[in-house]
This record gives structure tokens, C-alpha cells and sequence, in this order.
């Protein structure tokens, strides 16, 4: 079979995608093609008017000529310009959908799908893979489909005229298609291959400029520029191997059209001088030849350029299929039993594993009362900033239990679940717009009155009005032209303005110096009032003044009590506060 292999699964999930535009678009790409066909069939016809009319001295052929060029002269300048705008006014309202719908997939994927991604690779599939689903609804598939009707169409007409001249087009034509579909087959696995290449050193670049300070810091220059230009020549090879692999399709495809005009005026000059045949009819099909060349040759061209195309909707489509977060999960077993109600978060037996080899946490169990501020501390990787992923659902436990006021997580929906909930980590993200606009993503109908009351509350009122633009200072892409004590306080403002009944703080003084850290935990101290708090923390400062401490040790608790409680103890709680010199946990 012909061009098997092609991505037509993918074809069809475009069309499919197009919904209300679909049929418009079908029908004035078709349209489109039937115009382009027939006005080049009429130019055949017209030729053969316009010699005979000469040869045999015939004016009714001659009127009749200047009539078929009125017509192409209708269908070429006047009706297909109107139906190309058609074709590209559907395709452009379809890439407005597709390109927002990717966008809200994006939106509704779990934190672990986004994060487990290579950003590089997502970004391609979400811009240059788009492209290419673009090009090919408004050029490659045109092309493609007015090629192959131009062709039959020449193919009937030509059969018409002379069926013997039109068997030595054909048999060459069918040539011609075997070969292109052989190359074809190597164009398409190479159009994969540059698809993936592709996605690869779109990571590779924005890890240049994500971490440019550390690349100039421990002199990087040479080996990131040797990497990419390691990656990036893999795929000028591939392209090139593609490109030899066109190459060779096009000069196949010019020996055999050369072939094809040489045996058809040969045999037609033969069959003219042996009375066989007019002139007129001669040049009628040579016209016409380049309708059946172009099917058999041209269309090879362009299903290449196509199968590039389909390469980038595949890698697309693979995208828009991984799941999306499930707003309100079906309660596991026991999950629905509820807890008491002085407890505002409880968590019960809960266990959670990435695979089935072991797990990361081992039947937890913990419970802040309302209003209290508890605190989960443990070596690094014993689990502590997986409870707080599991509470937010950014994963989702296993057996056991999670409650918030009562209420199971899971019976919650994820918008209501995470309104109740204010988080600020140790590297907050910020958004490259303004200081007022980062703190009012926490309540978007905020007043600019207590977007200036949340930043007081974090401490973070008065470095800001230093700042020559003030509140509507921009802070760069993630917070990079504010230093990092800022940053984390206009993150705590973000959290203020939330106003959440549960505040969740991982570790957010860990990376600080000692003058931000002071200003940042001043800041947390005037947010928790009144708060339910749950705080990962490695500093005695952050942690020493919690009602309660869960001690977790490979993913069990180990321990639990206040801080002098477990000092007493002399467990493994009074060991890393000894071991971390009295001020780091």
C-alpha cells in the first residue's frame, strides 16, 4: 500500500479537533482545489483552441479560446482569492482554540506531570509543534489535496483526448509514485527524530539562561557550549540526511518529468505525422501532463512536508493526552469516617509511594488543633515536603487518611480544597510583573488598600516604597531583580491577602541570611495569629515555639512532643538539635 506509515491517525484528530469549523473548512478547501483544478484543465483546453483556431484558419475556435480565458481569468483572480481567505480564516480560529485549550490542559495537569516534564521539550510541543499543525492546515494539505484533484482531473481530460498518449503519462506517473514512497518511509522516521532533537535543545537553552549565574561562576562556558553544540549538530545531521533524502526524491522526480515530456511529444509528433492526432490535442495534453506530473511527483513533495508536520501533532497530541487533575476523587475506603472537630488538619495512616519498591511515607499520622501551630521535622528525604504535597493534593496518598475541618481532602473539590490553604515554600515563585500585581494573586478583588495592609503584615511595606517605582516596581522573571529576603516577603503578603484558614510554610527561612531570616520570620509571626499552621523547618528559631513537633524518620513518626519535651527525651530530636549546633534542625 502506497504512503502507509503516514500519520493519518493524527490528520483525522485535527479535523476532528476543528468541531464547528470542520465542515466550513472541508468544504472550501475543497472548493479551493476544484477552482485551482479546473481553471489550469480550462488553460489546456484554451491551448488547444488557440493552435487549432491557427492551424486549420477556424474563428468559432478562436472565439471559443478568448471565452475559456474569461473564465480562468474569473476563477483565478476573482472566486479563489475569497475561498483561500475562508480556508484561512477557519484554520486561524481553530489554532485560537487549540492554542487556548493547551493552555488550560497546562493549567489542569497535576503538579507532579508538570514538573516531571523536561520544560524545554513542553515548550516546543506548545509552540513550534503548534506551528507546524498550522502550516499544515493552511499550506501542506492544500497543496496535497489540489494536487491530487488537478491530477485526476488531467488524468480524465488527457483520457478523453487520447487515450495512448495519456498510458505513457500514466505508466511513468505510477514510476514515479513507487519511488517517492520509499523515501518517504526515511523522511518520516527523520521527522520524528528532529521533532525530539528539537524539544532537547529548547531544554538545553533555557538552561543556559536559567542558570547563567552559576554557568559564569564555575567558568561553564566551554562545556554548556560544547553540549550544545553536540545537540545541535545532531540534528543538522539529521536535517541533512533528510535533506539528501529530498534531494534525491526531487532529482528522481526531474529525470522522470523530463522522461515523461520527451516520450509524449515524441509519440505525439509521430502520431500528428501519420494523421493519428491534431496539434491542438497534442498540446492540450502536454498541458495537462503537468496535472499528472504534479499528482505523482509534486504530492510525494509535499506528504513529506506534511509528515513533518504530523510528527510535531503527534508529539503535540501526546501532550494534550496526559491526565489532568481530578478535581473531587472517589473516597478511599474508611476516608469518609471524618475527625474530630477541635482538629483542623489530621492526617491518619497515610502511606505514599512514587513506585511499588518502597514507601516514602509509612503510615503517618498527625493532627493540628485549630488555631495551633504544629511542626514536622526530620532529616533530608524523610518525607517532611511530601505531607505537605499529599494536603494540597499536588499528589495523592495511598491508604490512609486526610482530613481538613473534619472533612475528608478527597471529598473536597481542588478549587474549594486549596482556597482553604495558604502556602508559602522556600523558594517562592514570582511572576515577571509588578510587586502589586504578585501580591493581589493571592485575592485578585483586592483593594490597593490591603494589597498595603498584607505587605506591612510581611514586613515588607517599607523596602518596597524605598524602591523608586514603589508597589508598581517590576521584580523580574521569578523575583530576579529583588533579592531573595524580598522576595520571600512578598510572597508571605501574597499569602496574608489569601487570608486561608491553614497556612503551610516549607522551610521558607531555610535559604536566608541571618538579617532576612529575622525580617522574614518576624513577617510569619504576624501571619500565624490565629492561623492553623503546619511549618517544615530546619531552624530552631522558625520551629522552638510550636505547640506541637512531629519528629519523621524515614517516612514514620518517630516522635512527638514540644520542644522541651522531646529535649528531654534525648532521642533522635535531641540529636539533631545537638548535632545542628543549637540553631539549625
Amino acid at each position: 500500500m502506497l504512503y502507509r506509515g503516514l500519520y493519518f491517525k493524527e490528520l483525522f484528530r485535527i479535523i476532528s479537533g476543528m468541531k464547528r469549523h470542520k465542515w466550513k473548512y472541508l468544504t472550501v478547501l475543497l472548493i479551493s482545489c476544484l477552482d485551482y483544478g479546473a481553471a489550469k484543465i480550462l488553460i489546456g483546453f484554451l491551448n488547444k483552441d488557440l493552435i487549432n483556431s491557427v492551424v486549420q484558419n477556424d474563428r468559432q475556435l478562436l472565439v471559443r479560446a478568448f471565452v475559456t480565458a474569461a473564465v480562468c481569468v474569473v476563477l483565478s483572480c476573482g472566486f479563489y482569492p475569497l475561498v483561500m481567505y475562508e480556508i484561512g480564516k477557519s484554520v486561524k480560529d481553530y489554532m485560537l482554540a487549540l492554542r487556548t485549550g493547551a493552555v488550560k490542559h497546562l493549567l489542569n495537569m497535576p503538579v507532579s506531570g508538570v514538573y516531571g516534564s523536561s520544560k524545554g521539550e513542553m515548550m516546543s510541543r506548545l509552540t513550534v509543534d503548534l506551528n507546524l499543525i498550522d502550516t499544515s492546515l493552511t499550506e501542506q494539505l492544500w497543496s496535497v489535496l489540489r494536487d491530487i484533484i488537478y491530477g485526476i482531473g488531467s488524468c480524465v481530460i488527457m483520457l478523453l483526448l487520447d487515450p495512448r498518449l495519456s498510458a505513457v503519462v500514466l505508466l511513468l506517473g505510477i514510476a514515479s509514485a513507487l519511488v517517492n514512497s520509499v523515501y518517504l518511509k526515511k523522511s518520516k522516521l527523520l521527522s520524528d527524530m528532529i521533532q525530539k532533537k528539537l524539544g532537547t535543545l529548547s531544554q538545553q537553552l533555557i538552561d543556559v539562561v536559567e542558570g547563567s549565574r552559576i554557568q559564569k561562576m564555575y567558568g561553564l562556558d566551554g562545556i554548556i557550549k560544547n553540549k550544545y553544540s553536540s545537540e545541535n549538530g545532531q540534528i543538522a545531521r539529521f536535517q541533512m540526511k533528510r535533506t539528501v533524502v529530498s534531494a534525491k526524491i526531487d532529482g528522481i522526480n526531474f529525470m522522470l518529468s523530463t522522461f515523461n515530456v520527451i516520450g509524449v511529444l515524441g509519440i505525439g509528433i509521430y502520431m500528428f505525422l501519420s494523421g493519428l492526432i491534431d496539434i491542438g490535442s497534442i498540446i492540450a495534453v502536454i498541458t495537462l501532463q503537468a496535472g499528472v506530473t504534479n499528482m505523482f511527483l509534486q504530492v510525494g513533495v509535499f506528504l513529506s512536508q506534511l509528515q513533518g508536520s504530523m510528527a510535531g501533532a503527534k508529539r503535540f497530541f501526546e501532550f494534550m493526552d496526559e491526565a489532568e487533575e481530578v478535581s473531587v476523587q472517589a473516597l478511599k475506603e474508611g476516608s469518609g469516617l471524618g475527625a474530630a472537630e477541635e482538629d483542623m488538619l489530621v492526617l491518619k495512616n497515610v502511606d505514599f509511594c512514587y513506585d511499588r519498591s518502597s514507601k516514602l511515607l509509612d503510615g503517618v499520622s498527625l493532627s493540628v488543633p485549630k488555631g495551633k501551630m504544629a511542626a514536622l521535622v526530620g532529616a533530608s528525604g524523610s518525607g517532611k515536603t511530601t505531607v505537605i504535597r499529599l494536603i494540597l493534593r499536588f499528589l495523592e496518598h495511598g491508604s490512609g487518611s486526610i482530613f481538613l475541618e473534619g472533612r475528608s481532602i478527597d471529598a473536597y473539590s481542588l478549587e474549594e480544597l486549596r482556597s482553604k490553604i495558604s502556602y508559602v515554600q522556600q523558594d517562592s515563585f514570582l511572576f515577571d510583573c509588578s510587586i502589586e500585581e504578585n501580591i493581589r494573586l493571592g485575592r485578585p478583588d483586592s483593594s490597593k488598600e490591603d494589597i498595603v495592609e498584607a505587605a506591612r503584615t510581611a514586613c515588607a511595606d517599607e523596602f518596597i516604597n524605598r524602591m523608586q517605582q514603589g508597589y508598581d516596581t517590576r521584580v523580574g522573571e521569578n523575583g530576579v531583580l529583588i533579592s531573595g529576603g524580598q522576595k520571600q516577603r512578598i510572597a508571605i503578603a501574597r499569602a496574608v491577602l489569601k487570608d486561608s484558614p491553614v497556612l503551610l510554610l516549607d522551610e521558607a527561612t531555610s535559604s536566608l541570611d541571618s538579617e532576612n531570616e529575622f525580617l522574614v520570620q518576624k513577617a510569619i509571626d504576624n501571619m500565624v495569629r490565629d492561623k492553623t499552621v503546619l511549618v517544615i523547618a530546619h531552624r530552631l528559631s522558625t520551629i522552638r515555639n510550636a505547640d506541637i513537633i512531629y519528629v519523621l524518620d524515614s517516612g514514620r513518626i518517630a516522635e512527638i512532643g514540644s520542644h522541651r519535651e522531646l529535649l528531654g527525651r534525648k532521642g533522635l530530636y535531641y540529636k539533631m538539635y545537638v548535632s545542628g549546633l543549637k540553631t539549625v534542625i
